[in-house]
């Protein structure tokens, strides 16, 4: 990263990481740009972390699935 070691107080890696070839490598660098005593935020997605969305698709799926039936509130 073209940040200087230990240049921030702190760094965010939201929903990124699968995204870089070499991820040991990524993290050792969001260590190197944190000053000592700072704080890295990481987060990434599981295979199960959007259960409840998945079950909304589900249900919206299965509502289109008929297109002839009128609902009540449609138009």
């Amino acid at each position: 990263m073209p940040l200087a070691t230990e240049g921030v107080d702190g760094a965010l890696a939201m929903h990124m990481l699968y995204h870089v070839p070499d991820i040991p490598q990524a993290v050792r660098e969001l260590s190197r740009v944190v000053a000592g005593g700072g704080l890295v935020i990481a987060s990434t997605n599981s295979d199960r972390d959007k259960a409840e969305l998945d079950e909304l698709w589900r249900r919206a799926a299965g509502t289109c699935s008929e297109p002839d039936e009128v609902r009540p509130g449609s138009h």
